[in-house]
């Protein structure tokens, strides 16, 4: 993976409480070759998002889409989709048109949707397959708590009566929408900034929703990846829920520092191996249980975890034993792992395999 590359009189960086709807913009501006992409690859326009310019792009095209649907400020844009970063990206497009957006897991049972939705005031729901799917045969229990409810791309006829698909915006292509380039306006409505600064996520300490200030986010962002690149070149790879206050954080604080970011969906073990082999990330992180299951690679010929020098458990405690395999498996000069702790918001940071005393997350 190369280094990003700037060039001469590039933008600055986006500094630290800038609102959060001008983020990926200020950041394609200032970095926008810096890498950010997803194991399953998507489309923004007619490519591929790899990039953080790339993902600004999405965040464009999504907000223009919500535009034509109607969404105006202050309004409130719920999303119900399978677990990807394009979430992050519909964030981000909820915020460009100044709406608050709400992220729902989709692993939530079908009447905890339901009370999530009644919670809500009377939101627009974008739904992909899965979120239509999750919530068949309360069509009109969803219907009665949302103001509108759109699909993000065509299902099927047997649901346009309930959810039609989200509207296109402005000149067509093959692929969707074009549109606008990162930092300009679209001229369907306010700008960037002209609505609250502020996102409702899915907590997993507390199981509920949780409204974040932006000050709130870029705080808990500043925890997780201040110092980061001290660490030296490469992408963070990381498998969490994107609905969760940590993945938003993560994502904000990638922008932000500049740190390569690499999402990851699927977690089986020969899906791994190969993705670790093509990208060689510094940092790894995963729920315990999951960094568990691809301990096991550690012992494979293509040495998969010999670029990763620092293993974060996002969730739930990993055993002693486990950690050591993975320090061991890596080539990286003084290797490292750190336990979250989502509730008393502090690490265990291990080194060599021993544990040293713990202190505020980062």
């Amino acid at each position: 993976m190369s280094e990003p590359h700037h060039a001469p009189g590039a933008a600055a960086r986006p500094r630290r409480g800038v609102p959060l709807s001008r983020v990926p913009d200020l950041a394609a501006q200032s970095h926008g070759g810096v890498p950010f992409g997803c194991d399953v690859r998507w489309r923004a326009g007619r490519a591929f998002v790899d990039s953080v310019a790339g993902f600004a792009v999405a965040v464009a095209l999504h907000a223009r889409r919500l535009r034509v649907a109607g969404v105006r400020p202050g309004s409130v844009v719920a999303v119900i989709r399978r677990n990807h970063a394009d979430l992050q990206a519909l964030l981000y497009a909820a915020l460009r048109v100044g709406a608050v957006p709400a992220l729902l897991p989709l692993r939530l049972g079908r009447d905890e949707l339901l009370d999530c939705l009644g919670a809500l005031d009377r939101p627009h729901l974008l739904l992909d397959v899965g979120g239509v799917v999750r919530l068949d045969g309360a069509e009109e229990a969803v219907r009665s708590r949302c103001g509108r409810v759109f699909t993000l791309s065509s299902v099927d006829e047997s649901t346009q009566w309930w959810a039609p698909p989200l509207p296109h915006g402005g000149e067509e292509t093959q692929h969707g929408s074009t549109p606008e380039r990162p930092g300009t306006s679209s001229g369907f409505g306010p700008g960037p900034g002209s609505g609250p600064d502020e996102i409702v996520t899915y907590d997993i300490a507390t199981s509920g929703l949780r409204l974040l200030l932006g000050s709130e986010l870029h705080t808990l962002a500043h925890q997780l990846t201040s110092g980061r690149r001290a660490q030296g070149p490469g992408a963070d790879a990381a498998h969490f829920d994107f609905c969760t206050p940590d993945a938003c954080a993560t994502v904000l604080g990638s922008l932000l520092h500049e740190v390569p970011f690499l999402a990851l969906t699927r977690t089986e073990p020969p899906a791994l191996e190969v993705f670790l082999r093509d990208h060689r990330p510094v940092s790894l992180e995963a729920p315990a249980e999951v960094l568990a299951s691809w301990a096991p690679l550690a012992s494979a010929p293509t040495m998969p975890f010999s670029s990763v020098r620092r293993f974060v458990a996002s969730d739930g405690l990993l055993d002693r034993r486990t950690v050591r395999t993975l320090l061991g498996a890596s080539a990286a000069r003084r290797p490292f792992f750190v336990q979250r702790d989502a509730r008393r918001k502090q690490v265990v940071c291990v080194q060599g395999g021993l544990p040293a005393p713990a202190r505020p997350v980062r």
